[in-house]
């Protein structure tokens, strides 16, 4: 945070405060806890710097702070008087917000790599038609020099485009990683995906590139059909690892969104056991809370079964999909 106070008198004291506002723990909720800001007790007028690290307080999705400032001139005479700043909000997705966001990340990184796989298929067609044309010349025309350009263009194209996925995919699991638990298994996965995205682009096939466009210059064709065969059979190899970094996020998608779903059955199973004791203890003119209570629970189940039938969807899209048996009737 950055900030201006001004006050004839200089100040006593500045304070950054901030309290939990969705608690269930009323104690917590009422009382704000407070940062000491360091300003200089003399100077009428200055510029003041906080910094506060909110991920420490909150640690669960939907966590919810609000927070301000406080500031006290050195009035020593009438008293010291108290400023406050306008309270502001600070607050995490939910986890439904979470999921939603995440869901909408696997989409966008998916289509990326599946069109970058056709990219990858296109160019080694491109590559292997202009290096046909080259066989019975003896020199490039200014024209096919172009069309030379292109293709590198096109190929340091494919080449952002892999970066740009790769960096997608990190910040999103970062993101997801702390704020979920993920079991070892999975962790162990991601691992291996950003493993992968590193080596998509080897420094052999950027060395490559460099050649190709140096070559330009000189203009000899035989050292140019020759690099570019290595240039098509490094898309063939860069199409294959693609293709399994694809498949292999698909399969950590799946897994994350089954684990996802049972954690939020087991919870939702807790919570219907709670309900049910207390309807056992209840007399009838609690009937009406209880009741509302086991529609919000009902409303929560038909939420689990749109993600049961996204894990079933999820898995279909698996070039080996899962062996899944049917749940429609343990859900009933």
């Amino acid at each position: 945070f950055k900030g201006m106070i001004r006050d004839d008198y200089g100040f006593k004291g500045m304070t950054f405060n901030f309290k939990k506002i969705n608690s269930a723990d009323t104690a917590s909720a009422k009382n704000a806890e407070t940062n000491v800001v360091k300003i200089s007790n003399t100077s009428t007028q200055q510029e003041f710097y906080h910094y506060f690290d909110f991920s420490i307080v909150a640690t669960n999705p939907g966590d919810e702070f609000e927070y301000y400032f406080e500031v006290w001139d050195n009035d020593g005479v009438n008293g010291c008087k108290k400023s406050r700043s306008q309270k502001m909000i600070y607050k995490l997705p939910s986890r439904e917000e979470l999921e939603q966001k995440t869901e909408k990340s696997n989409e966008h990184i998916k289509n990326d790599l599946t069109q970058s796989i056709v990219d990858a298929k296109q160019l080694q067609k491109d590559l292997e038609d202009f290096n046909k044309k080259l066989i019975d010349k003896k020199s490039l025309s200014w024209q096919e020099k172009k069309q030379l350009q292109d293709l590198l263009t096109k190929q340091l194209n494919l080449q952002d485009k892999i970066n740009l996925i790769q960096k997608e995919n990190l910040e999103k699991t970062t993101k997801e990683n702390l704020y979920q638990q993920n079991n070892e298994e999975i962790l162990k996965k991601q691992e291996e995906l950003n493993k992968l995205f590193n080596e998509l682009m080897t420094d052999e096939m950027k060395e490559l590139f460099k050649k190709i466009q140096d070559m330009l210059d000189k203009l000899d064709k035989n050292k140019i059909g020759e690099m570019l065969d290595k240039m098509k059979l490094s898309n063939k190899d860069l199409e294959k690892q693609l293709d399994r970094n694809l498949e292999l996020f698909k399969q950590l998608e799946f897994e994350k969104k089954l684990n996802e779903t049972i954690e939020k059955i087991d919870q939702l199973s807790e919570e219907q056991k709670k309900l049910s004791e207390k309807t056992e203890k209840s007399n009838t003119e609690k009937s009406d809370s209880l009741k509302s209570q086991q529609e919000a629970l009902n409303k929560e189940f038909e939420e689990i079964r749109k993600d049961l039938e996204d894990v079933n969807k999820k898995n279909q899209e698996l070039e080996e999909p899962n062996n899944l048996e049917k749940t429609d009737a343990k859900e009933d």
